[in-house]
């Protein structure tokens, strides 16, 4: 068979893998995954703590390689893929499904890791063990102690995995592996920078070339420590905001409110911080004793049964302080019903008809 049939006839075995077998994994990749973005996952894990539900998780991609890539890497790693262009070698491409996640600050790929390897839905590969792209002193400040620890020469820092789903549509004798990383928002955008560059020192880069890289790994380095230093901070004056006395006429902040919702057993994530205090502001809530006011114990009752009524369950916390704000100037208990009933109908509208941008699938990334 010449090399051009060899081709064609792989690339139809392809085709047939993306469609019964590297597709729906992908799909049940995102799903399986997902689920670390959303606040009652976290929920569960931090259960009697005042301060806020960490929200770790910026976004989600994932993507199948591109049948030209898979083509281009089995040429390139004979040693890989002895077979060549057979369909053994799609099953032995552990990065054929890939995906990321890009989380707000490094202090959090530990939290990550954790989740990751003690997962009762992913499988990590025996023979292909977790990896920390990152510097000593990074592994010791965050406590990545018991993962292999590489160093990229691109100062490129990461965590990969190679995981496959324990539940799956697929069954478990083609079930694939897939490549999982797990990078911040400020390592994202370097990968994102560098790939549009076409720079990378395993491609020969100029020796000036990997001066640049140094240092730009250095700096985005310390741009995350920073980060890590503010996020630290605010967490630290939303310890102590709850043991001092807060006074009526006090702004509303992001160091407080986590403190009055805790005194409403309400709990919200560090990431619906900023829009609820959007929302309230908006609705002339401003200070300490104007939430106070808001939240009274009828209003907070009124709307916790206006939600079960509609709904069938109780509202969350950013449903119910949303919820206070809208009805604070409603006078009568059918007003107050029907800003309640707009509110739960944008949000499930917003639900079904948003699209997580982030989970785009490009076909380039991760990287070949």
């Amino acid at each position: 068979m010449s090399e051009a049939s060899r081709l064609v006839a792989f690339i139809e075995q392809y085709k047939a893998a993306l469609t019964n077998v590297l597709e729906p994994t992908a799909k049940e990749v995102k799903t399986c995954l997902d689920k670390f973005k959303h606040r009652t996952h976290w929920e569960s894990r931090f259960k009697g703590l005042s301060l806020p539900i960490p929200s770790p998780v910026s976004r989600l991609r994932t993507r199948v390689k591109r049948p030209e890539s898979v083509v281009d890497k089995i040429k390139r790693k004979p040693d890989h893929f002895p077979l060549g262009l057979h369909p053994d070698s799609i099953h032995a491409m552990h990065d054929a499904v890939g995906a990321r996640l890009v989380l707000y600050f490094p202090c959090h790929l530990k939290l990550i890791h954790d989740e990751i390897t003690k997962s009762p839905d992913l499988e990590v590969c025996p023979d292909d063990l977790p990896v920390a792209y990152v510097s000593d002193n990074l592994s010791r400040q965050y406590g990545l102690v018991g993962i292999q620890q590489q160093r990229k020469e691109s100062g490129y820092i990461s965590l990969h995995y190679i995981l496959r789903l324990k539940q799956s549509s697929v069954p478990l004798a083609s079930r694939p592996w897939f490549e999982l990383q797990v990078r911040t928002i400020i390592e994202d955008a370097w990968g994102e920078i560098e790939h549009v560059l076409g720079y990378k020192p395993s491609k020969h880069a100029a020796p000036a070339m990997k001066r640049h890289f140094e240092l730009l790994s250095r700096h985005l380095e310390a741009i995350d420590d920073h980060f890590t230093l503010v996020y630290e901070h605010l967490l630290q004056q939303q310890a102590d905001s709850a043991t001092v006395e807060l006074m009526a006429d006090a702004p509303l902040s992001p160091e407080n409110l986590p403190r009055l919702l805790s005194e409403m057993n309400i709990r919200c994530s560090q990431f619906e911080i900023d829009g609820l205090l959007k929302i309230l502001f908006s609705a002339g809530v401003r200070s300490v004793g104007d939430l106070r006011g808001a939240c009274s114990t009828v209003d907070e009752s009124f709307v916790r049964n206006m939600y079960t009524k509609l709904t069938g369950v109780q509202p969350n916390g950013f449903e119910l302080i949303h919820a206070l704000a809208s009805i604070r100037y409603a006078k009568t208990p059918e007003e107050k019903e029907e800003l309640i009933r707009i509110n739960i109908e944008v949000a499930r509208y917003w639900r079904e008809h948003r699209h997580d941008v982030g989970a785009s699938n490009s076909g380039r990334y991760p990287s070949a």
